[in-house]
């Protein structure tokens, strides 16, 4: 029987976990008297060790030929990475749980005169990175070959695609920010920096070398927020800055991202949150909700009742005002907090939509503590300055934690 071929496959290979990642197999199905269950193998190796197998019949119209959807299994084989400032003021960082190195080897199996066969490895593919990503349908399409940073030409940072030099990213002296990348061996050699004053014109340029840049196609992700680059940046007399990634001093391998900074000087500026969420593309964004906000704490309590009064050694019984009667057992509370932008432009609001939809959502309250959150809200609105000239967006978040009171 003829051994199994790749009739079609992936057109790139860096691909979306979350999305269909289809290859279709051909080979003999033998389907004679003397072939019985007849299946074709895919080996699924993960930097080269193998994790699992799958098995799939002929396809019932085309039965030479078999398919194979990747989807299911690359979507449990990626997780996040997060916060990678917290125990170092580096810059770079490896987000080795963000992507999985994946090859496939193709064979068969089947029963031919009443004997078991399996033929592995008859034809096996090239390496494909998968990042953890979900794209939404209408862009499955497009796919993710223009994420990637290479060294010839520039690719995009794993984010909502944005054209901040003609409309910057709104940015605050404390507001952390990241910006995700996967790159080929070599590509992403440093983080440049320039700095503008109010009119643009030109402050400073900084070159900073990555250490990871030698790293063979490789997630990762760079600190670029003004918290995070402030001991290495100069941010006096600042209003706008530029991030990119490329050789020293030049902008030759990825989109330039532009930041505006501003002053939250409002009311509500000491209570302002900050949002940081999974973007649809695998980085983390993140964004201040420096409007006025509200918590509203719930309660869940379960009592029983207790006879009032108290007997005594000398067999009186007494019953007094104070006895407590209904007594608390179990009492639950969970925090719901509604929190605003300030305004938005158009977009802003497609950006944000991110955050309404994202399974993983971290806030970080006024006093520095970040726990994890999900969105609440039920609808979101895409708002346009043709329908509404002024607005911002409201979210509602619940925490993920509860509190609970005294047993008593």
């Amino acid at each position: 029987m003829p051994g199994v071929q790749i009739v079609n496959s992936p057109s790139s290979t860096l691909l979306s976990a979350n999305n269909d990642a289809i290859w279709v197999v051909s080979g003999s199905a033998g389907y004679t008297s003397s072939v019985h269950d007849f299946k074709f193998l895919a080996d699924i190796f993960v930097s080269g060790s193998l994790v699992t197998t799958l098995k799939r019949f002929p396809d019932t119209a085309y039965p030479n030929m078999g398919v194979f959807n990747l989807k299911s299994v690359a979507a449990n084989l990626v997780a996040f990475d997060f916060l990678g400032d917290t125990s170092n003021t580096d810059i770079f960082h490896s987000a080795s749980n963000s992507f999985v190195d994946v090859t496939i080897q193709f064979g068969r199996e089947y029963i031919f005169n009443n004997v078991f066969t399996q033929s592995r490895n008859e034809v096996s593919t090239s390496d494909y990175y998968f990042l953890n990503s979900s794209l939404p349908f209408t862009q499955q399409g497009q796919g993710l070959s223009n994420n990637r940073i290479t060294n010839a030409g520039t690719g995009s940072f794993l984010q909502s695609k944005h054209d901040s030099l003609t409309t910057p990213f709104k940015t605050y002296n404390n507001l952390r920010r990241w910006a995700y990348y996967f790159a080929d061996t070599n590509a992403a050699s440093y983080l440049n920096v320039r700095t503008y004053d109010s009119n643009l014109n030109l402050l400073q340029r900084y070159a900073f070398a990555n250490p990871y840049s030698s790293s063979s196609n490789s997630s990762q992700f760079v600190s670029i927020g003004i918290p995070q680059l402030s001991s290495y940046v100069n941010f006096t007399g600042v209003s706008y800055y530029d991030i990119g990634l490329g050789s020293s001093g030049s902008f030759d391998r990825s989109e330039v991202l532009r930041f505006q900074i501003l002053t939250d000087c409002s009311r509500y500026a000491s209570g302002a949150y900050k949002v940081y969420w999974l973007n649809s593309y695998g980085g983390f964004d993140s964004w201040l909700f420096n409007k006025k906000g509200q918590v509203t704490t719930s309660k869940n309590q379960s009592s029983f009742k207790q006879i009032p009064g108290k007997l005594n050694s000398s067999g009186t019984y007494n019953i007094n005002t104070y006895s407590r009667v209904n007594i608390p057992y179990f009492t639950e509370l969970s925090d719901k907090l509604e929190l605003s932008t300030d305004f938005l432009t158009d977009n802003e609001v497609i950006y944000l939509k991110d955050l309404y939809s994202s399974p993983v959502v971290y806030l970080e309250d006024p006093n520095g503590v970040i726990f994890s959150a999900t969105v609440d809200t039920s609808d979101y609105v895409l708002n346009k300055k043709v329908n509404t000239k002024v607005y911002s967006l409201q979210l509602t978040f619940l925490t993920s934690y509860n509190d609970y009171r005294q047993q008593l």
